[in-house]
Protein backbone atom coordinates (compact mmCIF):
# COMPACT_ATOMS: atom_id res chain seq x y z
CA UNK A 1 0.00 0.00 0.00
CA UNK A 2 1.38 3.28 -1.09
CA UNK A 3 2.22 5.59 2.37
CA UNK A 4 0.61 8.68 2.06
CA UNK A 5 3.64 11.67 2.50
CA UNK A 6 2.79 14.76 5.13
CA UNK A 7 4.10 18.21 3.96
CA UNK A 8 6.46 19.38 6.80
CA UNK A 9 4.29 21.77 7.53
CA UNK A 10 1.44 19.74 8.30
CA UNK A 11 1.96 18.87 11.99
CA UNK A 12 3.47 22.81 12.96
CA UNK A 13 0.06 23.11 11.67
CA UNK A 14 -1.94 20.99 13.84
CA UNK A 15 0.22 22.09 17.03
CA UNK A 16 -0.95 25.68 16.13
CA UNK A 17 -4.38 24.85 15.67
CA UNK A 18 -4.30 22.30 19.38
CA UNK A 19 -2.64 25.56 20.91
CA UNK A 20 -5.14 27.78 20.08
CA UNK A 21 -7.76 25.15 21.55
CA UNK A 22 -6.14 25.13 24.58
CA UNK A 23 -6.09 28.80 24.38
CA UNK A 24 -9.91 29.01 24.18
CA UNK A 25 -10.05 26.71 27.08
CA UNK A 26 -8.33 28.74 29.42
CA UNK A 27 -10.19 31.79 28.05
CA UNK A 28 -13.46 30.00 29.06
CA UNK A 29 -12.53 29.37 32.36
CA UNK A 30 -11.50 33.04 32.23
CA UNK A 31 -14.88 33.94 31.64
CA UNK A 32 -16.38 31.41 33.89
CA UNK A 33 -14.61 32.88 36.81
CA UNK A 34 -15.41 36.52 35.77
CA UNK A 35 -19.28 35.79 35.85
CA UNK A 36 -19.48 33.72 38.94
CA UNK A 37 -16.17 35.54 41.31
CA UNK A 38 -15.80 38.64 43.31
CA UNK A 39 -18.00 40.50 41.19
CA UNK A 40 -21.83 40.71 40.75
CA UNK A 41 -23.19 37.90 38.64
CA UNK A 42 -22.75 38.82 35.05
CA UNK A 43 -24.82 36.76 32.34
CA UNK A 44 -23.02 38.17 29.22
CA UNK A 45 -19.68 36.54 30.51
CA UNK A 46 -21.29 33.56 31.21
CA UNK A 47 -22.72 33.51 27.33
CA UNK A 48 -19.68 34.36 26.34
CA UNK A 49 -17.41 31.60 28.30
CA UNK A 50 -20.52 28.69 27.05
CA UNK A 51 -19.31 30.55 23.23
CA UNK A 52 -16.21 30.18 23.57
CA UNK A 53 -16.24 26.60 25.76
CA UNK A 54 -17.87 25.45 21.90
CA UNK A 55 -15.22 27.18 19.83
CA UNK A 56 -12.69 24.90 22.28
CA UNK A 57 -14.85 21.48 21.40
CA UNK A 58 -15.03 22.45 17.58
CA UNK A 59 -11.39 23.34 17.81
CA UNK A 60 -9.77 20.83 19.80
CA UNK A 61 -12.23 17.96 18.55
CA UNK A 62 -11.15 17.19 15.07
CA UNK A 63 -7.21 17.62 16.33
CA UNK A 64 -7.81 14.91 18.68
CA UNK A 65 -8.97 12.78 15.81
CA UNK A 66 -5.96 13.38 14.33
CA UNK A 67 -3.50 12.28 16.59
CA UNK A 68 -5.78 9.42 17.40
CA UNK A 69 -5.76 8.28 14.14
CA UNK A 70 -1.38 9.00 13.86
CA UNK A 71 -2.08 11.79 11.54
CA UNK A 72 -3.65 9.43 8.57
CA UNK A 73 -6.38 12.14 7.88
CA UNK A 74 -6.72 14.72 6.16
CA UNK A 75 -5.35 18.06 6.81
CA UNK A 76 -8.31 20.23 5.83
CA UNK A 77 -10.77 18.86 7.76
CA UNK A 78 -8.19 18.63 10.79
CA UNK A 79 -7.06 22.23 10.93
CA UNK A 80 -10.15 23.97 8.81
CA UNK A 81 -12.60 24.29 12.13
CA UNK A 82 -9.99 25.82 14.07
CA UNK A 83 -8.68 28.08 11.09
CA UNK A 84 -12.78 29.09 11.23
CA UNK A 85 -12.48 29.86 15.31
CA UNK A 86 -9.72 31.73 14.90
CA UNK A 87 -10.97 33.95 11.87
CA UNK A 88 -13.98 34.54 13.99
CA UNK A 89 -12.31 35.39 17.50
CA UNK A 90 -9.91 37.62 14.87
CA UNK A 91 -13.47 39.78 13.30
CA UNK A 92 -14.93 39.67 17.01
CA UNK A 93 -11.36 41.50 18.58
CA UNK A 94 -11.29 44.12 15.34
CA UNK A 95 -15.35 44.86 15.97
CA UNK A 96 -14.03 46.12 19.39
CA UNK A 97 -10.96 47.53 18.23
CA UNK A 98 -13.20 49.78 16.20
CA UNK A 99 -16.05 50.91 18.40
CA UNK A 100 -16.12 54.33 19.46
CA UNK A 101 -14.74 55.58 22.56
CA UNK A 102 -16.79 55.59 25.47
CA UNK A 103 -15.30 58.54 27.12
CA UNK A 104 -14.18 56.14 30.07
Amino acid sequence: MHEEVRPSWATPLVVLVALWGLALIVLTAFLIAMSLIGQPFSSSALIASVAVGFGAFVTLFPVLQWLRKLGNQQLRNTVLPGVITMVAAGAWLMYLLLQPSTGF
